[in-house]
């Protein structure tokens, strides 16, 4: 790394088209499995408080999912950096589809044990999540990192548009359990999808220069960091997570989960008891889930113009200003815009961390440090569900709302006092190689 220095890149260098095929396919696998997902989160927190006797029910099945998830994202890593990303993805969604179907079981038995058990087998698949992001940055060189993060960002935003705005129609005018056969049904295909790659993308990710054009390379003369496989690069997963960026986008995506749990608990709680039908509920959480769909292009290519730290800070701003749109007004308007806003925000924070972990790590140990941002996921939809829930019944919605908004001003103010610019892998020299400074930007 020493005396190399970083330029941005040639914006108009042709993405392969090869590698766009693949880059098509796993977006469209990761929408699938996700769509499948998505189906089931609307009716999460009712199916909870209908079968479970206790105060913040509707809660539970979301915080038993992410818990479980805690425990399988860093196997699942592992397995994907020792047997490839296909392996390792496959293995995920077959936990989703056998999640599902026990799921499915316990909610035509009325028993809720029984569907916190399947919610347990789903969060096993949930802890893998990040592996198709992780496929996906396999493909580009590091100055398209940061859009290849937002091409996986577009598979989840637009598989939990489908699936939300999907499962509450289809439970409203047909049944819940029609949901479920719909989210096993995307999970299969998912799954047929995957079995076509040839070629794994770890693979692709140590012979990048054999399927990107030179001048792909330009913007990081040290293009060695995108095919290298020095067994010396792959540190434990333990000293991945006290990187300091890596850590602050993992704690980011963690309390980004508050206003995650306040789309997906809170408001289906509150608008039901406002009388409103899973249809009228599915579209708002469907709107902040499209939102994010919309912008994770965007995002991702902002962090590519103007370095990560920028998402550290957008994000965050951009959700109180969502959240506080349900404190101005109880117009279905000005609902729409604040889940819009929140899906922004939602984008960002999805797209951010993984694209830090890219700029600091190297190749044999992406997955890895990509699981441990996938547990970040898990760790947030584990914490805050249930609090979320209870602090809905005692301090009603408005309360809520602005205790929210309050907690995410920490964001912003450990990135501004804390944070480096982590941009395009040059922050990389000084933590991983010990150089005394980090290597030049141009």
């Amino acid at each position: 790394m020493k005396g190399k220095s970083v330029n941005m890149q040639n914006s108009k260098t042709a993405i392969p088209v090869n590698i766009k095929k693949m880059a098509i396919l796993l977006t469209v696998a990761y929408g699938l499995n996700f769509s499948g997902f998505g189906l089931l989160v609307p009716n999460m927190s009712i199916i909870g408080k209908s079968l479970l006797e206790m105060e913040g029910a509707g809660g539970m099945p979301l915080s038993t999912l992410s818990f479980v998830s805690l425990f399988s994202a860093i196997p699942l890593g592992k397995l994907a950096d020792k047997f490839g990303r296909k392996t390792a993805i496959i293995i995920m969604i077959c936990f989703y589809a056998i999640g599902d179907l026990v799921s499915l079981f316990a909610y035509q038995q009325s028993s809720g044990m029984m569907y916190l058990v399947g919610m347990g087998i789903l969060g096993i698949g949930v802890g893998g999540m990040a592996l198709f992001t992780t496929a996906l940055t396999d493909i580009f060189p590091s100055a398209y990192k940061g859009r290849a993060s937002g091409y996986a960002q577009f598979g989840t935003a637009f598989g939990m548009s489908v699936g939300m705005l999907g499962s509450g129609w289809i439970s409203t005018y047909i049944n819940v359990s029609a949901v479920f056969y719909v989210a096993i049904a995307c999970q299969i295909v998912s799954f047929i999808l995957m079995m076509t790659i040839k070629t794994d993308t770890l693979v692709i990710g140590r012979t990048l220069t054999e399927y990107w054009p030179a001048e792909a390379f330009t913007s990081v003369s040290v293009a060695r960091d995108d095919v290298d496989t020095n067994p010396k690069h792959n540190r434990p997963a333990i000293q991945l997570l006290f990187l300091w960026p890596i850590f602050l986008g993992i704690f980011l995506r963690i309390w980004f989960h508050i206003a995650l749990s306040f789309v997906n608990v809170a408001l289906p709680l509150a608008l039901t008891d406002l009388g409103y039908t899973l249809a009228g509920i599915s579209t708002y959480t469907a709107t902040r889930a499209l939102m994010a769909f919309f912008t994770a292009d965007i995002s991702g290519r902002m962090l590519d113009k103007f370095g990560r730290k920028i998402g550290f800070i957008a994000c965050p701003a951009v959700t109180i200003t969502g959240i506080l749109m349900f404190v101005i007004a109880s117009h279905p308007a000005f609902l729409l815009i604040g889940c819009a806003l929140i899906g922004f925000g939602n984008a960002i924070a999805n797209v951010t961390p993984p694209a830090v972990c890219n700029d600091v790590t190297y190749l044999p140990e992406r997955a890895t440090s990509t699981a441990i941002y996938g547990i970040s996921t898990n760790v947030g939809g584990f914490l805050f569900p249930v609090p979320i829930a209870i602090i809905l019944g005692r301090v009603g919605l408005t309360g809520l709302c602005i205790t929210i908004a309050i907690a995410f001003l920490v964001p912003i103010v450990l990135a501004l006092l804390t944070l480096h610019e982590t941009s395009i892998g040059h922050f990389k020299g000084f933590e991983l190689d010990g150089q005394s400074k980090t290597t030049s930007v141009n």
